[in-house]
């Protein structure tokens, strides 16, 4: 009886480190999101920002032609 407890201790232990280091993966995983995403969010508004620069400066040489 003694061993069998002892045996369900050290079974519980080695869960609760299981559950331990999923947690700790499942936090890198979410910063890892968190980084992609703002990377995805930055890549996002620099396309815009070119496009806005690219199109005012064929506006500006299509007045400048007129």
């Amino acid at each position: 009886m003694h061993q069998q407890l002892h045996l369900i201790e050290i079974n519980l232990t080695t869960k609760k480190q299981m559950v331990s280091d999923l947690k700790a993966q499942l936090q890198q995983a979410k910063e890892a999101a968190r980084l992609a995403r703002e990377a995805a969010e930055a890549a996002v508004a620099a396309s815009y920002e070119r496009g806005v620069k690219d199109t005012e400066a064929r506006l500006t040489e299509e007045v400048a032609v007129v």
